[in-house]
């Protein structure tokens, strides 16, 4: 068995002292969190704070996809009717990657939905417009290609 030095060996009853102290809580403690958790208008303050967040949020985002709508609408004027309504979901996918993901994983999924819907007939044309509108300019440039000429069409997963 190894020898410690002093200096070691003190830190090492010092670190575990200190664990010990943050796993035991005295009784007065716990009790006295547990009635500040029972105390029903701490829970109403708390509640109603996050209920004015969830709201403020909901205000924010609902502006922001209607803007979204529009400036898609404005952009696809030659769209047919019922193109527009994929090109509105495409975009809405895209804004929840740009939420979800960072650069390069967010482009490379945004990609992988752009396939997804010129692989059902949406016109890629428009496809293209509404991704260049909705990516930032700093993730320009940045984008991994996926490369599915090696896909025959034939593939099925099971």
């Amino acid at each position: 068995m190894q020898s410690l030095e002093g200096s070691e060996l003190n830190i090492r009853n010092i670190k575990r002292k200190a664990l010990i102290n943050l796993v035991v809580k005295s009784s007065d403690k716990r009790s006295g969190r547990y009635q500040a958790k029972m105390d029903g208008s701490s829970i109403g303050e708390k509640v109603s704070e996050k209920k004015r967040e969830m709201e403020r949020k909901q205000r924010n985002e609902s502006g922001k996809g209607a803007e979204m709508e529009n400036r898609i609408k404005g952009l696809l004027r030659q769209a047919r009717a019922h193109e527009i309504v994929y090109l509105i979901i495409f975009a809405k996918e895209i804004q929840k990657i740009l939420r979800k993901f960072i650069n390069p994983t967010a482009l490379q999924e945004i990609e992988i939905r752009q396939k997804k819907w010129a692989d059902r007939g949406v016109n890629t044309d428009y496809l293209d417009k509404i991704k260049e509108m909705m990516i930032p300019p700093y993730a320009e440039g940045k984008l991994f290609k996926l490369d599915f000429s090696y896909l025959d069409g034939e593939d099925v997963l099971s």
